[in-house]
């Protein structure tokens, strides 16, 4: 038991980033991928 507790301890553990980075980035992408469809949309139509 006690090696087990010794590997959670010696591990590189980072915390999570905020909920709002992750959220601004996510909201980012999605934008990013609906200009990127409507680009296609029109070209092809």
């Amino acid at each position: 038991m006690t090696t087990a507790m010794d590997s959670v301890r010696e591990a590189n553990i980072v915390p999570l980033p905020k909920a709002r980075d992750v959220f601004d980035r996510l909201l980012c992408r999605c934008v990013q991928v609906i200009k990127l469809q409507v680009r296609a949309s029109v070209r092809d139509g």
